[in-house]
């Protein structure tokens, strides 16, 4: 993950994007998975709570089998 960026503030919920580039390493092949992805925190007295994270792959117009838990 890098390129992290704040893009939001308001009061106890921040959002910040960053890249993410995965490679999946199953049954002795390599796949690679780049991704942008968002996440929305939420500011509490013992640090930040994830509200909600959204990945968006990049280059995802076929088939997606079995990733589901690479994210």
């Amino acid at each position: 993950m890098s390129r992290f960026v704040i893009d939001a503030v308001d009061g106890n919920t921040v959002v910040v994007s960053c890249a993410e580039h995965l490679v999946e390493d199953k049954f002795g092949r390599q796949r690679i998975w780049a991704a942008n992805v968002r996440y929305t925190l939420t500011s509490s007295d013992t640090g930040f709570r994830l509200q909600e994270k959204v990945v968006r792959l990049l280059n995802a117009d076929g088939v997606l089998n079995s990733f589901s838990y690479l994210f």
